[in-house]
């Protein structure tokens, strides 16, 4: 599970121990976010990508069903396309094949690396303060409080180069050749990565499958819960039990 830009491996906090009965589950943080704050650059989609290959050469892992949000989508359809053979199935949730699609979004392209570069992670902080339910959707008073210390915990050097790398990552001419199953997540009131993109996700990959939460934000895993994990569940569920039929079959022949 790859955690998104501005937070790390906590926000996935809502669904680690119910995943967690079925799976084993690895949740990095990514360089310079989180316990991994303080590790070296680049922070880039490809560096992170080449830290996940680390990770799971690590751990001994041959494959692995990977599931990213927001910026995390971006790292692991980087590393499926680097590493096919080692990705079992893709959950691509908020995120983008190419985020400057919109005007709106090229306009942030400009604008936001400046703010961030005035204001600092703290400042931007305070900034999305006033508009962080209108972004991410309706959160809890506990969820609330925890998204904005998370949020001004960063490093103001890897937000921008994060940003910077985010705003320049196109996978739309790759993305046909994906030969595994995909279930592509978005929120209908998503602001920071609009449903259009999850949209465009489906049409690009073969085997795709799409849900939109319906009323949901940037942050459909923390508002939608119960209904984000039984999405996920279905999916990994029904997997498996094509597995398991596969080899039945195999071994009646």
């Amino acid at each position: 599970m790859v955690h998104g830009f501005m937070m790390h491996g906590e926000m996935f906090y809502p669904v680690i121990d119910r995943l967690a009965r079925e799976h084993l589950v690895i949740i990095p943080d990514l360089r310079g976010y989180g316990n991994s704050r303080e590790l070296p650059g680049p922070y880039t989609i490809a560096q992170h990508s080449r830290d996940l290959e680390y990770i799971l050469s690590a751990l001994g892992l041959d494959a692995v069903h990977l599931l990213g949000y927001s910026l995390g989508g971006a790292v692991a359809q980087h590393f499926t396309h680097h590493h096919s053979t080692r990705v079992l199935s893709l959950i691509l949730s908020n995120t983008f094949a190419y985020k400057a699609l919109t005007g709106l979004e090229r306009l942030q392209k400009r604008l936001v690396p400046q703010v961030i570069g005035r204001v600092g992670a703290e400042g931007l902080g305070k900034l999305l303060h006033p508009r962080l339910v209108e972004l991410v959707g309706k959160l809890d008073p506990a969820t609330y409080r925890w998204y904005l210390r998370m949020m001004r915990q960063n490093r103001t050097d890897v937000l921008l180069h994060s940003l910077h790398d985010l705003f320049r990552f196109d996978s739309r001419s790759w993305l046909p050749q994906f030969q595994i199953p995909v279930l592509v997540i978005g929120g209908s009131h998503d602001l920071i990565v609009p449903p259009a993109h999850a949209h465009q996700l489906v049409q690009l990959l073969p085997q795709a499958r799409l849900k939109i939460f319906d009323q949901a934000g940037h942050s459909a895993i923390h508002t939608h819960t119960d209904d984000y994990m039984a999405l996920v569940r279905r999916f990994l569920q029904a997997l498996d039990q094509k597995d398991q039929k596969e080899e039945a079959d195999r071994q009646a022949s």
